[in-house]
């Protein structure tokens, strides 16, 4: 035993403080393994490196080498995480293996007992083990998509614990079907490509699979048909996909066309639709065509009145012409009448018959008999019928009577003459006198007794003549109308105070006017309208009379 008195007070005191600081080191909670050395070792890094990276369950061991044969010490070795990894050292202190327990950092230190200065360190990153890639493999062998579509084909990354994220796409063409860096493929255009993914930890795997393109289509781009009519456009390249169990059907307007859920469409209004079919839950997978909506003009849609007779498709004001629109169907056959030298009524529209017989004569200067002596040689489709009698020779007003009468037309006749024509400033009009009003009225009621004829003039001085000449209140199948370039407030008073119908030129009158007067009660024939569009549009207006030169039906 030691003598307390034997021993110097400094040396005592070094002795205690020694013994404290290996108490505190056991407080501390740290691992302190020790082993004996010598008293003035020195440590050396023998396998002891500055740092180490070690998985998770696996052991890295370490050694350190010391100068022997003097007195022996021991050797601490520490880790300032020991949940992270642990410390074992061997017998001789030398060696330590370092045991990693969980992910993390720690630091591994070692120094000689008592010597903390002589400290050597190293950093040791503890890790979870990534296993390498063995198989990839993909949910499907093929997929079909359409332009704009944005996919993915489920990969499967065999083992488990493999990373997803060690691998890359490509496609074989991407013009046609492009790939995102995680596997997401879009449609660019109609096509195939061959998508492919491969590893890239080292283990040279990889997997693909074939991309089909498709755009849907119409047979056609753009339809017409008519109010009330259905249509279906066939549908092209259609195929049941992953989340594409139907097509979604819309129109643009619906007050123009409608669109059920087979594609069938329905006229409903005039005008134009954009019909869309559209792959339901798929980005980008629709398509369109242009669907026009017209009236279905029918013979009786309105009062139709041939111009001339059927002047485009006979020459005007031919019997020709007027046995073609009645054969057509017209309502009614408009002409113009002047009068002869010796008194007879012929169908003339110009002044003379420089324009469609090549004479520059007028009938007032002519009888009947030379006039009949002339031939028609111009008009619409004059090559056809050049020779035929009844469109080449200037009919009279009873024999155009006849043949309204024979296809149940009205007749509906322009008077080309002014009453007392010195008032008037149309040199193109022939005099007329009370007693060829009463010609006139004399002969077309002897044709046409009770069935319905109007007259129509430019000068309604000339009609309110008429309208005394003609017992219009005993005549309700007689009806005058007042023919003008242009509607304006004159013509209005007119028409309104004299009980006229209204006979406009139809660009001389806006839509919205001609509602107006029909709203309150007027009667109004538009004339000449060879527009189809327009046509159409004057019906929905409820136009009570087109006059034209075309069969719209």
């Amino acid at each position: 035993m030691i003598n307390r008195k034997q021993i110097k007070p400094h040396v005592f005191v070094m002795i205690i403080m020694l013994f404290l600081l290996v108490c505190l080191a056991g407080i501390s909670g740290q691992t302190v393994c020790a082993a004996n050395a010598s008293g003035n070792a020195s440590l050396k890094r023998t396998s002891f490196k500055n740092k180490y990276t070690i998985y998770i369950g696996k052991s890295k061991q370490v050694k350190v080498s010391f100068r022997s044969g003097v007195r022996k010490s021991r050797i601490i070795w520490k880790s300032s995480r020991p949940s992270v990894a642990k410390v074992q050292v061997s017998k001789n202190g030398r060696v330590c293996r370092i045991k990693a327990l969980k992910k993390g950092k720690t630091i591994i230190s070692c120094y000689p007992k008592g010597k903390p200065g002589r400290k050597l360190t190293c950093m040791i990153t503890v890790k979870k083990r990534v296993p390498k890639i063995k198989s990839l493999t993909f949910a499907d062998n093929a997929r079909v998509i359409y332009v704009g579509d944005k996919v993915k084909n489920s990969l499967t990354v065999k083992p488990s614990g493999a990373k997803k994220s060690k691998v890359t796409y490509t496609s074989s063409d991407p013009s046609v079907a492009r790939v995102s860096a995680k596997g997401v493929v879009t449609g660019i255009k109609a096509g195939t490509a061959r998508i492919t993914v491969k590893s890239t930890d080292g283990s040279k795997k990889k997997a693909s699979y074939k991309v089909i393109v498709r755009m849907i289509s119409f047979a056609v781009s753009s339809a017409k048909i008519y109010i009330g009519d259905t249509y279906t456009n066939k549908l092209k390249n259609t195929i049941n996909v992953a989340g594409a169990t139907s097509i979604r059907w819309s129109s643009s307007d619906p007050s123009v066309a409608t669109v059920d859920a087979s594609g069938k469409v329905t006229g409903v209004g005039k005008g134009t639709a954009v019909i869309t079919a559209k792959i339901q839950n798929q980005a980008g997978a629709d398509v369109s065509y242009l669907l026009t909506v017209s009236l279905r003009i029918r013979k009786d849609s309105t009062k139709f009145i041939a111009h001339r007779g059927l002047s485009s498709a006979a020459p005007e004001n031919t019997l020709r012409a007027f046995e073609l629109a009645g054969a057509a169907g017209f309502w009614g056959a408009e002409t113009d009448i002047r009068k002869t030298s010796d008194g007879h009524f012929i169908l003339l529209h110009d002044a003379t018959f420089s324009r469609m017989c090549g004479v520059s004569k007028k009938p007032e200067n002519m009888t009947l008999e030379e006039i009949r002596a002339l031939r028609i040689t111009a008009g619409n489709q004059y090559e056809t019928y050049k020779n035929d009698l009844r469109a080449t020779v200037v009919p009279t007003l009873e024999e155009y009577l006849e043949v309204c009468k024979k296809y149940n037309m009205v007749p509906v006749i322009e008077i080309k003459m002014t009453y007392q024509r010195n008032t008037s400033d149309d040199l193109s009009m022939q005099n007329m006198e009370r007693e060829d009003m009463e010609e006139l009225f004399r002969i077309t009621n002897a044709k046409m007794g009770s069935r319905p004829y109007m007259f129509i003039d430019f000068d309604y001085e000339t009609l309110l003549v008429m309208q005394n000449v003609l017992p219009i209140e005993n005549r309700p199948n007689i009806t005058l109308q007042y023919i003008s370039n242009s509607y304006d407030s004159k013509m209005h008073s007119v028409c309104e105070l004299n009980g006229f119908e209204y006979d406009l030129k139809h660009t001389g009158i806006t839509r919205t006017a001609v509602r107006n007067l029909r709203a309150q009660g007027s009667k109004v024939n538009l004339w000449t309208v060879d527009d189809r569009d327009q046509v159409e549009n004057y019906i929905i207006d409820g136009i009570d009379y087109i006059t034209t030169n075309k069969r719209f039906w």
